[in-house]
């Protein structure tokens, strides 16, 4: 259906520039499918003269074909949440001043929209519809405010086709038939240790939290969810696309089943008491000549400190308190402290 009637007319698309678009390739309801044609379009012997222009979610069945492929002819491909933010931000603007051209809208309103959009278009997309409904029912000013978190009236049908994405990608995610009970659950900690951590996380770090899960085991739970998740960076840092997504899962009434209580989550990040105990050396940590010089004293002490400490051991010794604090009276949680306060306190000291 693809191929065959390309093939037939090959020779009549020699000399014109011609480009297929394949839009929201996520969409397709048969992954069986959408494994068939991308693994077409990127056959080496498929040498037709058209470009192909493919966007997508980066769903699980999808990211890593596209992401992997290796070949003779150049395929770039390009992740939106990587562009400069500069340049998001613009095009997102551009979008808001054409939608909204025909209101009376102050331009500090409409530069004010584009920043809480962030980098998701959805969200602008979301914010533009729910603006324009207010104008039919004579509520511009009152939803104006609302998505400029101005007032604090009901956000429901502003939240609605947000609510309606996340739980579309977090269904696809969580409901794949292929994936085991024990994967899930697994999906559903780190997910939780994302939302719940004091600042992002790197996948090694998450690892280090949810120890005896891997840092392998870690990415691959991380893929099906890039649709709601950024990792960036040569450190693997993991955030959230949008500050949407944490207002949506940590409301129960908006995430229904996805919705967990965070205090567990916090207690199971109080192995950051663990990170601490278990590191080695437990003094001395950047092996300095002498404990009498001044940390502007050390020529290299900045070099020293990237190559002893860990980026999940400065979380640990950062947010110990905030996710204690969080985790409620977790009566598991007394003999870490206890050891944490009478052996690991100078630890903590010297890192601080």
């Amino acid at each position: 259906m693809i191929v065959k009637p390309l093939l037939e007319v090959q020779h009549a698309l020699l000399g014109r520039k011609v480009v297929i678009v394949i839009d929201a390739l996520d969409e397709c309801e048969s992954s069986q499918g959408v494994r068939q044609l991308l693994d077409l379009l990127t056959k080496e012997e498929l040498n037709l003269p058209i470009k192909i222009f493919l966007s997508s979610r980066p769903e699980s069945g999808i990211y890593p074909r596209v992401n992997t492929f290796k070949g003779k002819n150049p395929r770039p491909h390009l992740i939106l949440h990587e562009l400069a933010t500069a340049e998001i931000y613009q095009d997102i603007e551009t979008y808001f001043r054409a939608e909204l051209q025909n209101f009376d809208i102050p331009a500090s309103h409409i530069a004010r929209l584009a920043v809480r959009a962030g980098v998701l278009f959805i969200y602008a997309s979301t914010a533009v519809k729910y603006i324009q409904e207010g104008v039919e029912q004579g509520e511009l000013e009152e939803r104006l405010a609302t998505m400029l978190g101005l007032t604090s009236i009901s956000h429901s049908l502003q939240e609605r086709d947000i609510d309606m994405l996340y739980e579309t990608i977090l269904a696809r995610a969580f409901d794949n038939p292929r994936l085991e009970n024990e994967s899930k659950d697994r999906m559903v900690r780190v997910l939780w240790i994302i939302i719940c951590a004091q600042e992002p996380l790197t996948v090694s770090g998450i690892a280090a939290l949810l120890r005896p899960m891997t840092t392998k085991i870690v990415q691959a739970l991380i893929q099906p969810l890039l649709s709601v998740l950024h990792v960036t960076g040569s450190n693997a840092l993991v955030t959230t696309l949008h500050a949407s997504f944490p207002d949506f899962i940590l409301n129960q009434h908006r995430s229904a089943r996805f919705h967990r209580a965070a205090p567990e989550y916090h207690s199971i990040m109080c192995r950051a008491f663990d990170v601490i105990g278990t590191h080695i050396p437990q003094f001395n940590v950047c092996a300095l000549e002498s404990s009498f010089y001044l940390d502007r004293e050390v020529v290299d002490l900045e070099k020293r400190t990237n190559k002893a400490i860990s980026t999940e051991m400065y979380y640990a010794c950062r947010h110990w308190a905030a996710h204690l604090e969080s985790s409620g009276k977790a009566a598991d949680l007394e003999t870490p402290l206890r050891d944490f306060l009478s052996v690991r306190l100078l630890l903590w000291m010297e890192i601080q």
